[in-house]
């Protein structure tokens, strides 16, 4: 489970996405499935996906996922290049 402290002060975005594997579970899904990006911060101010989660993991967790969009606007706001 994701340290929720952490997605509440924008380290961590769960960000939409249709996923083909579940790298929590290692999982496949084959066509891909709506499931979330984990988007992280890193320490060169770089915003990159790090791992896919799929959709039975999200629903476990109870985390927030957050449109494209909106992950772009907080990272913005937070400042940092911008490649996912």
């Amino acid at each position: 489970m994701l340290n929720q402290n952490w997605l509440t002060k924008g380290i961590i975005m769960l960000v939409e996405k249709m996923v083909s594997e579940c790298d929590v579970t290692h999982k496949k899904f084959d066509p891909p499935v709506k499931g979330a990006a984990c988007v992280i911060q890193g320490s060169t101010g770089r915003w990159c996906e790090t791992l896919h989660i799929g959709p039975d993991e999200l629903a476990h967790n109870e985390n927030d996922v957050i449109s494209r969009e909106e992950a772009i606007k907080q990272a913005t706001e937070i400042g940092g290049n911008i490649e996912f």
